[in-house]
This record gives C-alpha cells, sequence and structure tokens, in this order.
C-alpha cells in the first residue's frame, strides 16, 4: 500500500496522545504534563495564514506559562517552510533526531512465542515491571497511565519471561492499516540475546491477525542495537523528524 508521511504522524498523535491539544492555525500545541517531549511539543503539519514570528512568541509564552520547554517536533515537511531557519537564529537546540521506520507486513507469518504474555489493557504489573527493567522512572507512572488511557485505539502490552521473571516488554496500537510500536525494552541483562526481537515479532503478529497492514515505530539515530535489530526484521526509513528546543 503506498505510505503518506502526514497519515503516519497523524497515527502516531493518536497512538500517544497528549493529555490536551491546541490547534492553533495549522499547528498543534500539545501538552502532558512535561512528560516525554512527542506529547509535549509543537507539531506544524498543516498550512498556516498567520505571522511566524508571532506565532513563535506565542507558543513560548504558552509553554513557559505551563513550566515547559518550547520544543518543535519538525519531520521533513513542516510549515512554513522557512520555520527552522527562524528557530536556529533563536537559539534553538537540535536535539534527538528520530527515525521513522515502516514494514510491509504481507511477508509477516503470524506467530507469538509461548513465553510471552499479552493483554488488552495496562495493568499495574506490565508498569511495575516496566520500573524494574529500567525504562520507566516511578516518578512517571501517573503520566503513562494519564496518556495511555487517553487513547482510543486498540492496544495490546506483552512481556516475555523467564524463569517467571519479565525480561522485556513492548506495546502495539491498532489504527486501521497500521500497527505502531511502543516502548520496546529488554533488562540490560539480557540484551543481545534475541528477547528484544521476540516482542517486536510478537506484536508484529498481533497488529496482522487484526488487520494491519503496515507496521511503523520510532527510534532514535543515535540507537545503533535499536536500528540494527529493525533493520534485521526488515524495517527500513520513511522519513525523519527532530526536535528543536528552547529553555523554559
Amino acid at each position: 500500500m503506498e505510505l503518506s508521511l502526514l497519515t503516519l504522524e497523524e497515527c502516531a498523535l493518536r497512538a500517544w496522545p497528549a493529555l490536551t491539544t491546541r490547534h492553533y492555525d495549522g499547528w498543534l500545541l500539545r501538552f502532558a504534563n512535561g512528560y516525554t517531549r512527542r506529547a509535549n511539543s509543537i507539531n506544524p503539519m498543516y498550512g498556516s495564514s498567520l505571522a511566524v514570528e508571532a506565532k513563535i512568541d506565542y507558543c513560548e509564552t504558552l509553554y513557559r506559562e505551563q513550566g515547559l520547554k518550547t520544543c518543535f517536533r519538525l519531520t521533513e515537511a513542516f510549515y512554513p517552510a522557512h520555520l527552522e531557519t527562524l528557530l536556529i537564529e533563536r537559539q534553538y537546540a537540535l536535539i534527538t533526531p528520530t527515525s521513522v521506520q515502516t514494514l510491509d507486513l504481507s511477508a509477516v507469518e503470524p506467530a507469538l512465542s509461548p513465553e510471552i504474555d499479552g493483554s488488552p489493557r495496562l495493568t499495574n504489573e506490565w508498569l511495575r515491571e516496566s520500573v524494574r527493567i529500567g525504562e520507566t522512572k516511578t516518578a512517571h507512572l501517573l503520566h503513562i497511565q494519564q496518556i495511555i488511557g487517553a487513547c482510543r485505539l486498540p492496544m495490546v502490552f506483552l512481556s516475555l519471561r523467564q524463569e517467571e521473571q519479565v525480561i522485556a516488554q513492548g506495546m502495539g496500537v491498532h489504527d486501521g492499516d497500521y500497527i505502531g510500536l511502543f516502548k520496546i525494552v529488554t533488562d540490560a541483562r539480557y540484551r543481545r540475546r534475541g528477547f528484544g526481537e521476540q516482542i517486536v515479532a510478537g506484536l508484529l503478529s498481533w497488529g496482522k491477525t487484526n488487520g494491519a497492514k503496515v507496521a511503523y515505530l520510532q527510534v532514535e539515530q543515535s540507537n545503533a542495537p535499536a536500528l540494527a535489530l529493525y533493520r534485521k526484521l526488515g524495517f527500513r526509513q520513511f522519513y525523519t523528524y527532530r526536535y528543536w528546543e528552547k529553555a523554559a
């Protein structure tokens, strides 16, 4: 199927929703109490008509009032085209360039390892294990619950166990033809042994079984082990995005 950057962006925004979103002349201003840049950034996704300098001033004031750093999330298609130049002039810093990767599921054979448990709902146990493995900080538990609770799409939460201990996790969000993969992590003591691959395979299997045709994920370009894993599984970069951030 033909992929669209805008369609995939909209899927990702629905899969990891902000608690509050303001629509401002083609820009989406997202707020979620500061947890994850993805849910607390400005997304200039659509055409706009207001003066861009004034719009940046407005955003900076609004985020400062919320006690947040003003952060713009720019894909390869943002509006207006000279926005990035203006942010550089305002001393915004470039951080966490990220690769958005996709995989055609037509050749994926549904299969789930018997060592993997799945739940359609976020459980306290899944959250506890996420903290123990080290992917989540205890201070962020409420924020995660709020963000995931705001998602109105079918989800699955997978855990891989060995000797009754969770050693890897991941979550998937199904949205029509797409499944998004999020929060994939392996306990540091068990990495490079194929457990992360099993979690990803389980998520892909769940997605295809539920009618998804394409899988997508977002991975920081500095994360070499994850990039190698996803390349091995057949994921390929579709586009990139980067954050431009200013201190609060």
